[in-house]
């Protein structure tokens, strides 16, 4: 996949933030529109990785692990929709809510073919704060967690192993 692209960035993505104004985001979709200004059209192929690390890693879970896992809840993030937290993963998709202006979903980035690494370190702290929550074992949970990823998200070791194999991969690298 990245071998067929002329410009290639990794976007380094440590905290979650706001689902409605994303920085991280917002940056992604600023880097397409610029290559598609500069370049002729058909005559580049541009790729972003988006490196979830630390703890932005809820923004590659499933709708169904953010209503399991009240992610809503454990990151305030709320739905603007219910002001209610969050039992669906707003930045894969919008949905209902009103598109934001500059801002790509990352629902929209799988469909062109983008991918997501995220840190497996991370989801391993986020899995021994839920286990207790929910009763179930760590382990369980981390499994389940590494199951609950969106398409085209993959567990790495950890967010700097994601980091420098993108880099090693000839991806630039983008720091918010």
């Amino acid at each position: 996949m990245l071998g067929a692209a002329t410009d290639r960035a990794v976007f380094d993505w440590p905290s979650l933030g706001d689902p409605t104004d994303s920085i991280v985001l917002q940056i992604a979709a600023r880097y397409f529109d610029n290559c598609a200004a500069a370049y002729k059209p058909h005559t580049y192929k541009a790729i972003a990785v988006m490196n979830i690390r630390t703890t932005a890693i809820p923004a590659a879970m499933t709708d169904a692990a953010w209503s399991r896992y009240s992610l809503g809840a454990e990151y305030n993030v709320k739905d603007p929709a219910t002001q209610q937290p969050a039992v669906r993963n707003l930045f894969w998709s919008r949905q209902e809510l009103p598109p934001a202006a500059g801002i790509l979903t990352l629902e929209e980035l799988a469909q062109r073919g983008n991918i997501f690494l995220v840190c497996d370190f991370a989801m391993g702290h986020l899995s021994t704060r839920l286990a207790t929550k929910v009763g179930r074992s760590t382990d369980d949970v981390h499994a389940d967690l590494r199951r609950s990823l969106v398409p085209s998200a993959f567990a790495v070791p950890s967010g700097i192993f994601g980091l420098a194999r993108a880099q090693n991969a000839g991806c630039a690298f983008v720091r918010m």
